[in-house]
């Protein structure tokens, strides 16, 4: 706005241009944190669910000598176990994707809780505790 040969900001221009300097002194604090422990995550996700991939869901008793040996009276309950570790491991994902995008911090904890609690308990869960710590340290960088 021009006044007495002065421009002037109105009141819209200086709103937008608080809101402008809010976000860059945000996006300037802002922690590899949600990062990296998105990216142990979905790495932890990805380690459990990695060895049970080859396995069928609707495995028959095993007859050739390389497959585990499971009788029909096992056979239901493996393979409730192999879909459990399953969706498990994509649950602990999808928390790192959520930490990585940093759009939810309860999705990505949840993720990590998921991933330190499940079954295997191999280096994806040793990986999945370290990103839950610093996905829980890092709770401002979120949304």
């Amino acid at each position: 706005m021009k006044e007495d040969d002065v421009y002037r900001i109105t009141e819209k221009g200086e709103a937008a241009l608080v809101s402008a300097q809010e976000r860059d002194e945000i996006s300037a604090h802002r922690s590899v944190k949600p990062l990296i422990g998105g990216i142990l995550l979905m790495l932890g996700g990805l380690l459990d669910i990695l060895p049970i991939l080859p396995i069928p869901l609707t495995m028959t008793p095993a007859t050739s000598v390389d497959a585990p040996v499971v009788s029909s009276t096992t056979l239901p309950l493996y393979s409730v176990f192999i879909a459990i570790i399953l969706l498990l491991g994509i649950l602990t994902m999808v928390g790192g994707f959520a930490a990585v995008s940093r759009r939810s911090w309860a999705l990505a904890i949840v993720g990590g809780i998921v991933g330190v609690i499940n079954f295997t308990l191999t280096l994806g869960t040793v990986l999945a505790l370290i990103g839950t710590i610093f996905i829980g340290t890092s709770r401002k960088d979120f949304e």
